[in-house]
């Protein structure tokens, strides 16, 4: 199991009442005396523990010169008496949809001894929620939101009405009645029928439906390419992220709750969503939330990531069956005035095993199509440093754009291996405070399980892509 950096702390709260003053600092408030300490856990591979009788002030400080603070804090009136933690220079602090506080603060020099290097430190009482001081400072109030790169703005006419989130803890509550939300009841584990499901999506997945028909097809048949099916080429990918209305993305693994951590709502009311990465992504150091979009860009660009997509059906001419073949091409890619590669180009393959992925178990219904249990391989770029980025049990939606290109939502999970061979070649762009910010929150956002009988062990993600029809050069 991970360890974190020298100085790094991440923190999480499941309970207590926060105060945050006008230069970022954040007082967390929890109840805690002599006779009731409170309950403090450390993982991983951590244990159960107290706080120590008499501890009645922690403050850690670190080396953030902007700390970040995102959610929709419930409010209290009340402060509970104990233990005050103070927060000074922390990377970030995030409210997350099941209402615990993560708390990462890197560079810190000086703690208690009773804290343990290495681990992450868990603080919650049973019954009790994380809440807002009412005289406390609103942290997002005057939060800026322009700097980030979102999904394009294409309107699906699958799209339902759009619905907000927060949490369910009424204003009045104080701060010994509180409870956090009590969590959806539990989804369905599969969606009937084969119609098409809105999310946004990973270009490494496609749409889960159950239902749909599994078609006889064997990719080890093809030669160069399965069929006389058409092509496309990925010429746009870029991350999903939660908005005012809701976190948009699939439900990946038919969980309401899985991993300790709690799934969100679409902006159409669709629970169940497991899509961590958009959640989080607002947080992430700012050189993160560049570095990664730049990193897809210019690969795409490029022809590092130069991904082709073959679409076989059953039957061309009706809807039914179909199966999606992921390529590697390879030769110059042609752009135009925006970047992006351009409509109609003729590519080659790479030579010898070009397939990044498949799946035969897809379906054409009304002119879209959708699929699941697709895992794909993709190769990014970024500053002469060559990372891959693995997607499994993958789901996802195509659309016809209009102008005979394809409109993607995809979604899928990453392995948390993967992930931090990605931060590591990545992350940070040389900076060492932080990749150790990233190292250390990595592990925290694992959400799901790459196989549904193994441990948690993955990170939830979803893209926005396009693709536009490309040709192969006849040999």
């Amino acid at each position: 199991m991970p360890t974190y950096a020298e100085g790094t702390f991440p923190v999480v709260f499941e309970s207590g009442v926060c105060v945050f003053d006008e230069d970022g600092t954040l007082h967390v408030h929890c109840l805690h005396t002599d006779t009731d300490p409170h309950p403090m856990a450390t993982h991983p591979e951590g244990e159960d523990g107290l706080v120590p009788p008499g501890e009645q002030h922690v403050e850690l400080t670190g080396n953030s010169g902007s700390p970040r603070v995102s959610g929709r804090f419930p409010r209290s009136s009340e402060i509970p008496p104990g233990l005050t933690f103070t927060f000074r220079s922390y990377q970030f602090a995030q409210l997350e949809a099941s209402g615990d506080l993560s708390i990462l603060v890197t560079g810190v020099e000086e703690v208690p001894d009773w804290f343990t290097p290495g681990k992450v430190h868990r603080f919650a009482r049973e019954a009790l929620a994380v809440c807002l001081h009412d005289d406390s400072v609103d942290p997002t109030a005057k939060k800026k939101t322009a700097a980030k790169r979102g999904p394009k703005k294409r309107v699906s006419p699958l799209a339902g009405e759009q619905d907000t989130i927060g949490q369910r803890v009424p204003d009045d509550s104080k701060w010994s009645d509180q409870r956090k939300a009590e969590p959806d009841a539990a989804k369905a584990t599969a969606n009937t029928g084969c119609l098409p499901l809105l999310m946004a999506g990973f270009v490494s997945a496609m749409v889960v439906l159950s239902g749909c028909t599994a078609w006889s097809f064997d990719l080890d048949e093809c030669g160069a390419t399965c069929g006389d099916g058409p092509l496309y080429l990925l010429d746009s990918l870029e991350f999903v992220i939660e908005g005012a209305t809701g976190l948009d993305g699939f439900d990946l693994d038919g969980l309401a709750d899985d991993c300790e951590t709690v799934d969100g709502t679409a902006p159409d009311g669709a629970t169940g969503i497991d899509n961590q990465f958009g959640a989080v992504w607002d947080v992430l150091p700012d050189a993160v939330a560049t570095v990664i979009p730049v990193a897809i860009d210019t690969s795409l660009q490029s022809g590092a990531m130069m991904v082709l997509m073959e679409v076989v059906r059953a039957d061309p001419t009706e809807d039914g069956p179909a199966a999606l073949v992921f390529r590697e091409g390879s030769g110059d890619v042609l752009v135009g005035a925006d970047g992006r590669p351009l409509h109609g180009q003729t590519v080659d393959l790479v030579a010898g095993d070009n397939v990044l992925g498949s799946t035969d178990r897809a379906e054409v219904v009304d002119g879209a199509m959708t699929a699941e249990e697709l895992s794909v391989l993709f190769k990014l770029e970024y500053l002469d440093t060559q990372v891959e980025l693995f997607v499994v049990r993958g789901m996802g939606e195509m659309t016809d754009d209009g102008e005979g290109g394809l409109d993607m939502k995809l979604g899928g999970m990453v392995p948390l291996a993967t992930v931090m061979e990605l931060v590591q070649g990545l992350g940070g762009d040389g900076d060492a405070n932080i990749q150790a910010a990233l190292e250390a929150l990595v592990p925290l956002l694992v959400d799901v399980r790459t196989d549904p009988d193994g441990p948690c062990d993955g990170i939830s993600g979803a893209f926005h892509g396009h693709a536009v029809p490309t040709y192969l050069f006849e040999d």
